[in-house]
């Protein structure tokens, strides 16, 4: 019927759509024509199609919170994403607008991936902000435990504070690389708390 009863599907995914979105439909220049657009849609149609050449390419509706919007996935691109391209899949799409009118616009999509994987794919790294003084020898050695148990490609940082919000300083692990998982995430923000754990995008 058009609504959602218990919440939009997409506002899980709040964190991430705030991070790597650059779609404001509040500000029509952000999806202006020639624009590049990256956000968090919901796949709500797909229709395959042949080009000129016999390829397999794709005509979608992409929806999110706000509105919905046309997306082309030429055959090169349909080729290397295609498994990704389902109705009913939440996905991270980046592409360029080739049409633009009033809150509506088409795009030539240029990547489209699941957006469990938004954080491995597009993040530079993960900033944990340990705050020495309130934090304990036992929870030093449980994120220990908890960052072993992640390995991934994502650089680590950690930004120590010794002075609590006063001076502090930065550096980058050279033993560890991460996997940002939402389970990941959680155990850290268990540990020590959501104010303390950045992505840097």
């Amino acid at each position: 019927m058009g609504f959602y009863i218990s919440g939009h599907p997409l506002d899980k995914y709040t964190r991430e759509i705030t991070l790597f979105s650059n779609l404001d439909w509040n500000n029509p220049q952000t999806y202006a024509e020639n624009r590049e657009i990256r956000t968090v849609a919901i796949i709500s149609q797909v229709k395959n199609h042949f080009d000129r050449k016999g390829n397999i390419m794709a005509f979608i509706t992409l929806e999110d919170r706000h509105n919905s919007f046309e997306g082309v996935v030429f055959s090169s691109v349909y080729e290397k994403y295609s498994s990704y391209i389902n109705k009913g899949d939440t996905v991270f799409v980046r592409g360029r607008v080739s049409e633009s009118g009033e809150h509506s616009f088409k795009i030539l999509c240029d990547e489209i991936i699941p957006v469990s994987e938004i954080h491995n794919r597009l993040s530079r790294g993960l900033q944990l902000i340990i705050n020495t003084p309130e934090v304990s020898e036992k929870e030093i050695e449980k994120l220990h435990e908890i960052i072993k148990r992640h390995p991934g490609t994502v650089p680590l940082y950690f930004e120590m504070r010794p002075n609590g919000n006063g001076a502090n300083f930065v550096f980058r692990s050279r033993k560890y690389q991460v996997m940002v998982s939402e389970e990941f995430l959680a155990e850290l923000r268990k540990l020590l708390g959501d104010n303390n754990i950045v992505i840097k995008n």
